[in-house]
Parts: C-alpha cells; sequence; structure tokens
C-alpha cells in the first residue's frame, strides 16, 4: 500500500490516536456523587415557603405541641408539627381528607377533619383537643424560630497526630504538621485570615489574634464549616495540656484526626465528653492518584449514619472523596445530636420555646 503523505497518519495510527484521546476523555469526565444529608429536610425553613405568607392557621394541643395547616394548595393540605422531639413537615393530600365520593366532596372539611390523618401518623399528639392560637405576631414568632432552628454552619475540630504518639498531651502539643497534613487540610478548604473575617467563625477570634493568625473554612452546599485546627491554634511552652487548643476542639462534636504513621489510633486516649464522633484519615503517596484510608469510630449511644465507607475504607484523592467526607462530617454530627446527652438538652429546649408561644398566644 501507498504511505501516507509527510504530515498526515495512516489508518491504523488514526485509529490509535482517537482510541487515546477516548480513553483520555474516560479519565477526565468523572462524575460526582451527591450523598444525602441526613435530615436535609431541616435545611430549609418549610414554614417560611409553605405557610407564613399564605392561607394557614395555627394550634396547639395540652402538651404544648403546636400544629400549623394550611389551605388548600396544589392538591394538598401543607402541614407543619413542631414538638420538643422534632419537627415533622407534611403533604395531605385534599382525596384523602375528604374522600373520593359521597358528600365529603361537597363540604370544606374542618381543621380536626383534615388533621385525621396526622394522628396515624403521629398518634403521640392530641389532636381531638386542639385550640387555636391566636393574635397576628404568632406567624412572625413561629417563622423566627424556624429560622432559629436551622443549621446553618458547622465547626470540627482537626488533631494532628504522628508517629509514636500515645497520649492525649502529646498529639495536642504538636506544634506542625507534615506536608502530607497540609496536602489534606487542602481537601477540607482554604486557609483564612482570622482578622477581619467576616463570615462564619466557628468561635475563633477575629480581632486580636488570641486563637491562632490562620484556619481553615469552607463552603458545603449552602452550608458553613470553620475548622479548629490543632497545629493553627496557639501553642503554649508552659501549659502541657494545650488548654487553650482543647478549649476549642475539645468542644467540637466531631473530630477529624490525621494519623500521620502507618500506626493504628483510637481515639479513646481523647477526654472530651463532648466529642462524640471521630474520623482517623491516613494519606497513602505512594500510589498516584494519592489515597487516603479512612476509618470512623462513634461513642456508642451515636445512632448509625451515612454515606457508608466504601471497602476497606480507601479513597481516590478526588472531588467524590471530598464529597463524601464533608457529607459524613456533617452527617456525624446530626447524629450526634439524638445522642442522649445533645437529645434531652435539645428537647428542653425546645419544649420551653414552644410553651413560651403557647402561653403568650393562647
Amino acid at each position: 500500500p501507498a504511505a501516507p503523505a509527510p504530515g498526515t497518519m495512516s489508518s491504523t495510527e488514526a485509529a490509535a490516536a482517537a482510541a487515546a484521546a477516548n480513553d483520555e476523555l474516560t479519565q477526565v469526565v468523572t462524575f460526582l456523587h451527591v450523598y444525602k444529608l441526613l435530615d436535609s429536610d431541616s435545611d430549609a425553613g418549610f414554614f417560611g415557603a409553605n405557610l407564613l405568607d399564605r392561607e394557614h392557621s395555627n394550634w396547639y394541643t395540652p402538651n404544648n405541641d403546636i400544629i400549623s395547616i394550611g389551605g388548600e394548595t396544589d392538591g394538598e393540605y401543607r402541614v407543619k408539627v413542631w414538638m420538643a422531639s422534632g419537627n415533622r413537615h407534611l403533604a395531605l393530600p385534599v382525596e384523602l381528607v375528604r374522600g373520593t365520593s359521597g358528600l365529603g366532596k361537597l363540604f370544606k372539611p374542618s381543621v380536626k377533619e383534615k388533621l385525621r390523618p396526622v394522628q396515624h401518623i403521629l398518634p403521640e399528639l392530641d389532636i381531638a383537643n386542639i385550640k387555636p392560637l391566636k393574635g397576628d405576631g404568632v406567624s412572625v414568632e413561629l417563622g423566627v424560630f424556624e429560622q432559629r432552628q436551622i443549621v446553618q454552619s458547622y465547626k470540627f475540630g482537626v488533631l494532628y497526630r504522628t508517629g509514636g504518639q500515645l497520649t492525649e498531651e502529646e498529639i495536642y502539643s504538636n506544634r506542625n504538621g507534615s506536608d502530607a497534613f497540609h496536602a489534606f487540610l487542602e481537601v477540607l478548604g482554604r486557609p483564612i485570615a482570622l482578622r477581619g473575617w467576616t463570615q462564619y467563625r466557628g468561635g475563633l477570634d477575629v480581632k486580636a489574634d488570641t486563637t491562632g493568625r490562620h484556619s481553615v473554612y469552607t463552603r458545603f452546599r449552602d452550608l458553613e464549616i470553620m475548622y479548629h485546627v490543632s497545629t493553627l491554634l496557639p501553642y503554649s511552652e508552659e501549659n502541657t495540656q494545650q488548654l487553650h487548643r482543647k478549649r476549642h476542639i475539645g468542644n467540637d462534636i466531631v473530630v477529624i484526626i490525621f494519623n500521620d504513621s502507618d500506626e493504628p489510633f483510637s481515639p479513646t486516649v481523647l477526654t472530651s465528653h463532648f466529642n462524640h464522633v471521630f474520623l482517623i484519615v491516613q494519606r497513602d503517596a505512594t500510589h498516584d492518584p494519592v489515597r487516603y484510608r479512612v476509618s470512623v469510630v462513634t461513642k456508642s449511644d451515636v445512632p448509625r449514619f451515612g454515606p457508608s465507607l466504601p471497602k476497606n475504607g480507601i479513597f481516590i484523592d478526588d472531588d467524590n472523596f471530598r464529597e463524601w467526607f464533608m457529607a459524613k462530617c456533617i452527617n456525624g454530627e446530626r447524629s450526634a445530636y439524638r445522642a442522649r446527652q445533645f437529645r434531652s438538652a435539645l428537647e428542653r429546649a425546645r419544649a420551653a420555646q414552644l410553651t413560651d408561644i403557647v402561653e403568650r398566644f393562647s
């Protein structure tokens, strides 16, 4: 066969080049897995979006639970139930309330009739004895209460641990991290100067550098996250317990431990009663791309939460790893709210606020 002209490729070479280009495209085009956040319906203001500026009424039970129900919208009645144990958002089809035949379709149902299906969903509600909340200000008050309950910012602790360190004091006393640790911090977020910082600060000083000069911050979806990084918080030569660092990290529900060694690490050496969820991370740079191994440990009364770990807990260092890790941290904190220590405190606070609203508007 005739040789190809100078500057051109043979059909075999062209096919090989096309295949190589296709392989390269396959490697570049990856699909980001979006992991579900626990209690994600609490991230949005259901009352504000569906009821506040529309026809609705507010009722309370003898136990000071509050029920807000709207008029018919798109073939359904939208309901928010406010309880000390948590809130429920419901959409009740009109057919479920009125029935599909007979006189039920001809007459407007009463509030108690509209709420009858709710009794089956939440049998603890005393719907038979509900009474109306009165006054123009009650809906505004409920709207403010809802906004206060929406958690839009998180603070997570980050500890650096190197080989041979077996005590909490040793781990808290690390003054610097390795290059591998700094590479992992880039996965978590971006470095920021604290002085003059105007966004979520997670309890850090943004005026006088008393909590360090820099930190790590990120936004994940619509949420803000500030990290308390042990090596960026002030170090004390005199205080071997590093209480200034522990004052922040010891009060974080979720703590990330970067284990910069091949040795196993148990978070039982961390003595804080507040820490409930621990993510232990090791970086393996012997592979290309870099890999991370993650293990998750929680206190015994923290319910299980996703997203689940892959086989062997190994991740490739890419956007999907970051997506998984952020979701795991946030879900870890949200799940910890159900642990005994936090659940009882949250329920007491919600019960007090609901009682206050009922007493002022009943």
